[in-house]
């Protein structure tokens, strides 16, 4: 299995004090936010598509960016090395830190042979929260384009999975391999949560990984939130009122 994508770089750096209410402040215009890649099986071929925070829109506490052209062909127009033909990130935080959210959505299709896509967001970074809870989900659909049938596969323990802090996996989601029969559709759907996490978060991610076979297409969407959980939150109003109390 291949290596996952972004397991070093820091995309969004916040300046998200807990009691902040300033919009949340991005990384530089170059950093990548966004990511899809494709291996193609047969040729050993890695194709690489990537977005920066420039493409994108920030609105608020949020930043967003999605795919408006036409069918995108890795390495130009050779179609043996498949593409895309939609793709989106969208990445929102509440003005105080304590919520933030990370979608994704994809419609990819595969080159000539079996090929290995991966399409993530990079690590989201935000002021240390302790006390979290999260909640994913997934859903994905596989069409036959050419006869024959169509596999979508996990490359990995899961199709979709959503971590914290760079490496601690909050959830692998989507197992099993999605097939569909000749010249049809199959789809899939999964979830997880709310659970608690473990220990302090200062980050969350998400990323698909799985195989494609030839010539055949795969769409899908996830979501990925984390929350400060009901106890937490009481606490944090209540420290807030004994400071108001103090300031008079």
């Amino acid at each position: 299995m291949r290596d996952k994508l972004f397991s070093n770089t820091a995309l969004i750096a916040g300046a998200l004090a807990m009691a902040a209410s300033a919009p949340i402040a991005l990384a530089g215009e170059n950093d990548v936010l966004f990511r899809i890649e494709a291996f193609d099986n047969t040729t050993n071929t890695l194709s690489v598509f990537e977005v920066n925070y420039a493409d994108g829109t920030q609105t608020g506490n949020g930043w967003s960016w999605e795919w408006t052209g036409g069918d995108f062909m890795f390495n130009g127009a050779n179609e043996d090395l498949g593409g895309f033909s939609g793709a989106a990130i969208e990445v929102n935080f509440d003005s105080r830190g304590f919520v933030s959210t990370v979608n994704l959505g994809f419609d990819v299709f595969a080159g000539a042979g079996l090929t290995a896509f991966s399409i993530g967001s990079g690590p989201l970074n935000f002021g240390s929260l302790t006390g979290v809870e999260g909640i994913a989900s997934a859903s994905v659909g596989v069409t036959d384009v050419l006869g024959g049938g169509a596999t979508l596969s996990p490359d990995g323990p899961g199709m979709y999975r959503a971590f914290t802090n760079g490496a601690n996996t909050f959830t692998n989601l989507l197992s099993s391999s999605l097939v569909a029969g000749e010249f049809s559709s199959a789809q899939d759907a999964d979830n997880f949560g709310l659970a608690a996490i473990a220990g302090s978060v200062t980050e969350i991610a998400s990323e698909w990984n799985f195989t494609l076979t030839s010539f055949d297409s795969a769409a899908g969407t996830s979501t990925f939130s984390v929350t400060p959980a009901p106890g937490a939150l009481s606490l944090i109003g209540f420290a807030g009122l004994i400071a108001a109390r103090r300031r008079r």
